[in-house]
Parts: structure tokens; sequence; C-alpha cells
């Protein structure tokens, strides 16, 4: 089961089929995608986990915590290594904060901020069809107590402390009010558990305390959820979903954007695909 090849296939057949229909597709990982095979030892000479991002045209990513398992310097080792082999994926990483502790290790990733690599603020993605995406990445704190070599990069990962929860809000108000997004979507590496049960987590502590987010696409519990999960918060309400773990589920959300309003035209919806020996691997993959 899983596995990137497969998933690059599956990948490629809804793309080609939603672009045919005149669609918009925007492909995303919520983080967790460096760890966990042999070839995570190429770190430092041909990290292949950012060949098949790239590869397989992913527009936007996030950091989760597995992603400092070697710590920021060799974070920064890999994304750069991989640079230069001509990744060019966006890295948003909203409440990641570099250097909060004032120690050198981070250097490099500060270096990887000025250039833009890794967003700490948000993204903004138009299309041709007038339609703008904002999105940004977060850690949740979960999460963020899963990533003891990260220091002295630290993240704003309490969504229910109340600095933690305005500095978040005024990036998603920004999106919305100064930018003029039509849908914000987080890239959230914090998580649900039992997500078709008893809900709980990180994530909806998210929905339930910022306002203004229309799509969470949370990972590090690796939970799949049956449908797409609502929390109401005043008059908004934020769709969560996950997609799974260990490349064994591929998450497709079809949902509709009102370009006047600027809101969801209903509520997205979810089809999961399992990624396994049904489908023939793709060979560049």
């Amino acid at each position: 089961v899983g596995g990137w090849a497969r998933m690059a296939a599956r990948i490629k057949d809804i793309r080609a089929a939603k672009i045919s229909q005149g669609r918009t597709v925007l492909l995303v990982d919520s983080g967790d995608y460096t760890m966990g095979t042999a070839y995570d030892m190429l770190w430092n000479s041909n990290p292949a986990p950012f060949q098949f991002l790239q590869e397989m045209n992913y527009d936007l990513i996030t950091l989760g915590n597995h992603e400092f398992d070697y710590g920021p310097a060799k974070l920064a080792t890999m994304i750069n290594q991989a640079r230069a082999a001509g990744f060019s994926i966006p890295i948003v990483a909203t409440n990641t904060v570099l250097d909060g502790l004032g120690g050198t290790d981070d250097d490099n990733l500060e270096a990887l901020q000025a250039a833009g690599v890794i967003i700490t603020d948000f993204y903004v993605k138009t299309y041709a069809n007038g339609l703008k995406v904002g999105v940004i990445g977060l850690m949740g704190k979960t999460a963020d107590d899963y990533s003891p070599n990260a220091p002295p990069v630290t993240f704003r990962s309490d969504y229910t402390n109340d600095a933690v929860k305005a500095f978040i809000q005024q990036k998603v108000d920004a999106l919305r009010n100064t930018e003029r997004v039509h849908v914000v979507i987080a890239l959230s590496h914090s998580g649900i558990t039992s997500p078709n049960t008893t809900p709980t987590g990180d994530d909806i502590r998210l929905a339930q305390n910022i306002t203004g987010i229309d799509i969470i696409a949370s990972g590090h519990d690796h939970e799949t959820t049956n449908a797409v999960l609502p929390v109401v918060n005043g008059s908004h309400t934020s769709y969560i979903v996950c997609s799974g773990a260990y490349g064994t589920n591929l998450a497709q959300l079809d949902f509709t954007v009102n370009l006047t309003t600027r809101r969801l035209a209903g509520a997205p919806v979810l089809t999961n695909h399992a990624i396994n020996d049904t489908i023939a691997g793709d060979g560049a993959v």
C-alpha cells in the first residue's frame, strides 16, 4: 500500500480530468514528507522527497515536525540541495519563528526566508480566471511538542493563547480584507483525533479560535476524515479535512467559490482515493 509513485499517477489522472472540465486545481501538502524511509539518509546530497514533490507539481507545502528531526541547520541543507536540483515550491510557514532563542543553527533557514523560499507570512495564488487563494502554513502545539530538535526555531503554536490567536487572526484578516482573496486555506500540521466520531485536537481549536479560514488541510495525527468536518465560528464555517498518512490516501476536495461574495458556495465535497497496488506507479517518480 501507499507510495509516491502511485500517488503521483493518481494525482496526474485527477488533475488532467479536472483541467479538461475547466476546473482550477491546487495541490498541497501539510508536512512530514521527509522522514520514514531509507532515502532520508540522502538529506545532504540528493533529498528525494523534494524531488518527488517537484515532479508531482505541488503548488504549496508547509513544514511538519519531522522536517526538524535533524535540526534546523540540516533542514536548510536539505532545502538548499533540493533547490540546486530544481526544487522551487513555496514553503509557507506562517507561525514559524526563526532565531527565537538567538542561536545560529537557523541562520541558513533565515537566509531562505530572506530569499522568499520559506514564507513566514502568507501566500496568495492568483489564477487566470481571477480566483485568489490565500494560504497560511501552521504548526500546532502537539506537533511543536514533537519537535525537540527545532530550537532555536520556535512556533506560535498554542491556538488558545491570546497573543498567538491575535497573530494568526491578523494574517487571516489581511488575506481577506487587504489582499481580498476569495478563499483562505490553512496548511495546518496540527491534527485532529477521532475525526469521524468525537473530533478533538489542535485543528478543532484553530477553527474555534480563528475566524475566516475556509479550509483546514490537517496533518500530523495520521487520521483520515470520511467527510469534511465543519466547525462554526460566528458567521463563518471552517471545513477540516485530514488525508491520512504514509502515502496511503489522497484527499480530493471539490468546492465552488462565489467571486462576488468571496465565500464558499456550500460545503466542500471530499473524495478519498486509496493508494495501493491497483494503481500503476508513475514512471518518472
